[in-house]
């Protein structure tokens, strides 16, 4: 038989942004785990406290402890992940250098997700004016170029080093370098020839809310 467990209580660590929390409220409740979302910033607190007066009432309304859910605003998150036994996990969203700074901090499994944080791969300068036109857009862009790397392994081993997970891209004219980089980066979004830019979404596989176990009988 298969059986499947919450975890009990999930750490979001994030920079404040509406849609994660919403996700990460949202399959917390369906997994049937409670939720701390705790940031060093203030950005979207309004919004992010209307949400959760929203959210409580709906869970008494169906008569489900409303503190399931909770949001903490603290400049000691290092506290809250090393003295916390009841959290069972933390997620932590943001850039590689948010996420290395929570994971190197917390005396928990960490889990980590990127974005707003973006990669270019150029090895075809034709669609130079494009790139160029991408750039423009964000400057979270890490930019890495042929010249100096030897091979495509170094360029895709370089950028899984440095990236924060989120959204990759190759600009090539060799099919077999593009076939290797969408199967061996590490992000979340991978492209060939086209913008690495999109909207910020951060899709959380609910399978990080549950813990799985298959259960042997003996025939009887």
């Amino acid at each position: 038989g298969k059986q499947t467990d919450n975890l009990g209580t999930i750490c979001l660590v994030y920079d404040g942004n509406t849609y994660c929390l919403l996700e990460l409220i949202l399959k917390a409740i369906l997994t049937h785990n409670s939720i701390i979302a705790t940031s060093e910033s203030n950005y979207m607190e309004a919004t992010n406290e209307l949400i959760l007066i929203l959210v409580r009432r709906i869970l008494e309304a169906y008569k489900i402890d409303k503190n399931l859910v909770q949001i903490l605003y603290t400049s000691q998150v290092e506290e809250l992940l090393s003295n916390n036994a009841s959290i069972k996990k933390v997620i932590v969203i943001g850039n590689r250098s948010f996420q290395e700074k929570i994971k190197n901090i917390s005396k928990i499994e960490v889990i980590s997700k990127g974005y707003n944080n973006f990669d270019i791969y150029i090895e075809d300068l034709k669609n130079l004016h494009f790139i160029e036109r991408i750039v423009e857009k964000s400057n979270n862009i890490d930019i890495y170029v042929k010249s100096g790397i030897e091979d495509i392994d170094e360029a895709i081993a370089q950028i899984n080093f440095n990236t924060s997970g989120y959204s990759s891209s190759i600009f090539t004219n060799n099919s077999q370098n593009a076939s290797d980089f969408l199967r061996e980066v590490k992000t979340d979004n991978i492209s060939v020839n086209s913008s690495p830019l999109i909207k910020e979404i951060v899709d959380i596989d609910i399978n990080l809310f549950v813990i799985k176990k298959n259960m042997f009988y003996p025939n009887p």
